[in-house]
Parts: C-alpha cells; sequence; structure tokens
C-alpha cells in the first residue's frame, strides 16, 4: 500500500512538473514572437503619403535636366517638348527607418482626352524618416499629334502659348489644363 502511494505521489510530481515546463515553453515562445513583432513594427518601412507642394504642382525645369531636353512647341509637326518638375511632398511620419526608393515614376495623362503626355522617373532616392520631405519629381512632357486640330495638342497649345499673345488684362491664362498624375513608387523594404 505505502508504495502505491509513493508511486502516486511520483506520478502527480512528474505531471506537476511537464505542466509547469509546457507553461515555460509557452510563455517563452509567446516572448520571442513578441520581440519579433517588435522588430517588424519597427523596421518594415510604410508606404509614404505623396500629395503634390503647394498651390502650383509644377516647376520649371533647372539645372542639367532642363538643358538635357530641348523646349519645342511647333504647329507642323504638331508636337510638344518640354521638361518640368513635378513638386512633391511625401509624408514619412509612419516610419521608424529611412525610407530607400529604387524607383519613383510618374505618368500624366491630359484629362479631357486621356491621352499621355508626360513621363518622369527619380531612380534612387532615399528620404528621412518621420519628415515631410519635398521632392522635385523630374517629368518630360512629349506628345506627337496627327495634325494641328488634334484635342490634346490644342489643350496644350492654348494652355501654353505666350500671355502676351493672349490678350489678358491681369496676366493670367484663360486656358487651364485638366491632367491627371499618377505616381507609382518601389521601395527597398
Amino acid at each position: 500500500m505505502l508504495y502505491q502511494e509513493s508511486c502516486c505521489l511520483c506520478l502527480l510530481w512528474l505531471l506537476h512538473c511537464v505542466c509547469l515546463l509546457f507553461v515555460f515553453a509557452i510563455l517563452y515562445l509567446c516572448s520571442y514572437l513578441s520581440r519579433i513583432g517588435l522588430l517588424l513594427v519597427f523596421l518594415i518601412p510604410r508606404v509614404p503619403g505623396v500629395s503634390f507642394n503647394g498651390d502650383k504642382p509644377l516647376t520649371a525645369a533647372t539645372g542639367d535636366f532642363a538643358y538635357s531636353i530641348t523646349t519645342a512647341f511647333p504647329r507642323a509637326p504638331a508636337n510638344f517638348t518640354f521638361p518640368a518638375f513635378a513638386d512633391l511632398q511625401l509624408n514619412t511620419q509612419g516610419s521608424f527607418i529611412p525610407i530607400t526608393f529604387t524607383h519613383l515614376y510618374a505618368t500624366v495623362y491630359d484629362l479631357d482626352t486621356g491621352r499621355q503626355v508626360g513621363t518622369g522617373d527619380l531612380g534612387h532616392y532615399t528620404v528621412p524618416a518621420k519628415a515631410y520631405p519635398d521632392i522635385l519629381l523630374p517629368i518630360t512632357f512629349s506628345y506627337k499629334a496627327p495634325n494641328a486640330t488634334d484635342p490634346t495638342w490644342l489643350n496644350w497649345y492654348d494652355a501654353c502659348k505666350n500671355t502676351k499673345a493672349q490678350q489678358t488684362t491681369d496676366g493670367t491664362r484663360p486656358s487651364k489644363l485638366s491632367v491627371y498624375p499618377t505616381i507609382h513608387h518601389r521601395f527597398i523594404g
């Protein structure tokens, strides 16, 4: 009888130890997973918010980019080519590490006709975390029309011609362009 009681106590003690080891293993696993989760929260880059900076989303091209593209707006053949910068502001407040873009692309469409009129690529670029960096994205506006009555070409010709030639009294342009820009990016992370 004494032997059976000591055997039961031994099994009870063994079961208690196994349960404790199981609880400690679960706690260790949870601790390990929470550390991995915390690392991922801080190290995975967030997609930054992109907005146009100010009232003028396009600025005149300067430097080497301005000289690398010949500005042209001939009637025959009807086409246009000119460089400009898209003035963007990124919101990287959600990121804890700097964001490195492998490419930052832009495509611009004439909203009235749906035709593509510009493309650009910033290339490899790094922006700081927890900031609102300003970026000038180079865009080459280029369009070739079949003739001078093409609606896309006319929209851009009317909006971009010399303000003095348009006879405005307040110096503003009477024609406005409706454009639809798309911005795509690829970043490391």
